[in-house]
């Protein structure tokens, strides 16, 4: 299973974009079925959540995304991803007053 780190947030988000809570002492679980996981859709992360992570959190958590969900065309699961992810940049930018050009960030 890979995951990251977010320890601005005090996370894990797995390559299925599932959130759980950081447990250092363990993988994060997951149901019998692996599709069936046991933690939050990133896609449900609450802007609360969004705002505290640092920025080197947000731009490592975009960069595993595009690489584990991006939307590709052979691959649409996750068609609602590349909205989620210029939202999500641009609110975060708004609250933390910092602006970086997604694109620029090495995570496009």
């Amino acid at each position: 299973m890979d995951f990251i780190e977010l320890n601005s947030v005090g996370s894990i988000v797995d390559e299925f974009g599932s959130v759980f809570p950081q447990d250092i002492s363990e993988a994060p679980e997951t149901a019998s079925d692996a599709e069936e996981m046991l933690g939050v859709s990133i896609f449900e992360t609450t802007n609360e959540w969004i705002e505290n992570l640092s920025v080197e959190d947000l731009t490592s958590l975009i960069s595993f995304l595009d690489e584990h969900i991006g939307w590709t065309p052979e691959s649409q699961i996750h068609a609602g991803y590349e909205e989620w992810r210029t939202n999500t940049w641009s609110h975060w930018e708004d609250v933390n007053n910092c602006y970086m050009n997604l694109d620029t960030m090495g995570v496009a």
